[in-house]
């Protein structure tokens, strides 16, 4: 309008040409689902419907969505053939808008692994008709209506009401993260191929409470054995008339071949008992 104004000479200028409003900040602030928390919403599935075996299944599929960190379209064509031990053969998807199943988001097939929390949720159901690993209270393929409205009465018994299911992905990203897994291979598992990117930025939701206190564990922790043999040789006399120095020492560790290193270094090498 004021660009009309302006073009009608109306007005000299256009105060909101320059107006950017803040960019939305979408899933960046999640804070995602603790292991006990997931835990505790998926056995509310149990609570709102007792009478129903179907439960058992909504319950494992949302320990499986919060384990493995399936895209929903994912877990919801998954079949029970795809599962195999604690590998999960991802190959195909709901897409939600056409409601047809296809390829992947990214169009290719990945396998990722199965904890076994989510191994054993699935282990006791009964095999379905359709081959599904999860069907809807109808015995049909997940949709999205029928997937709002059982997940709604799920997430507010446990206190979440505004809780995504998407978010159980979130779940599932920042769970390996704080256990120790490189955002790399958490990208692997969630069907990614930056590198790991997505997963520092947006995915990944660790703890600060729960870094510091791993934090301090890896700082109270006395070296190992042999790198205290390295740094006792490094002291030592001998040292002095070995023309190895410390560096040196501790690069020898992954040498291909250590047959062939020096003395002192094939000592600690088998001091280390690689």
């Amino acid at each position: 309008m004021f660009a009309d104004a302006m073009n009608d000479g109306l007005v000299d200028a256009n105060p909101f040409s320059n107006l950017r409003l803040p960019a939305s900040e979408g899933r960046k602030r999640i804070v995602a689902l603790t292991e006990s928390e997931l835990l505790g919403l998926a056995d509310q599935a149990l609570k709102a419907w007792p009478d129903d075996g179907w439960a058992w299944s909504y319950r494992a599929m949302i320990l499986f969505a919060g384990y493995v960190g399936l895209r929903p379209g994912e877990l919801f064509a998954l079949r029970r053939g795809d599962v195999g031990g604690d590998l999960c053969v991802i190959e195909r998807a709901l897409e939600s808008k056409s409601g047809e199943v296809g390829p992947t988001k990214n169009g290719r097939a990945r396998t990722v692994t199965v904890p076994p929390v989510a191994r054993d949720a699935i282990a006791e159901l009964p095999a379905n008709s359709s081959g599904l690993l999860f069907e809807s209270p109808r015995g049909r393929m997940w949709r999205q209506p029928s997937r709002h409205h059982c997940w709604k009465v799920v997430r507010s018994m446990a206190g979440r009401p505004g809780l995504g299911f998407y978010e159980l992905r979130h779940c599932a990203a920042t769970m390996l993260l704080e256990r120790g897994t490189t955002p790399w291979n958490v990208a692997i598992q969630l069907g990614h191929q930056d590198g790991g990117r997505l997963i520092t930025s947006l995915y990944g939701h660790p703890s600060e409470v729960a870094a510091r206190e791993r934090l301090l564990r890896h700082g109270m922790r006395r070296p190992p054995s042999w790198l205290r043999s390295v740094r006792e040789h490094v002291g030592s006399s001998d040292h002095e008339r070995s023309p190895w120095n410390g560096a040196q020492l501790l690069r020898c560790w992954d040498h291909p071949d250590r047959r062939r290193l020096p003395a002192p270094v094939a000592q600690l090498d088998r001091a280390a008992d690689f």
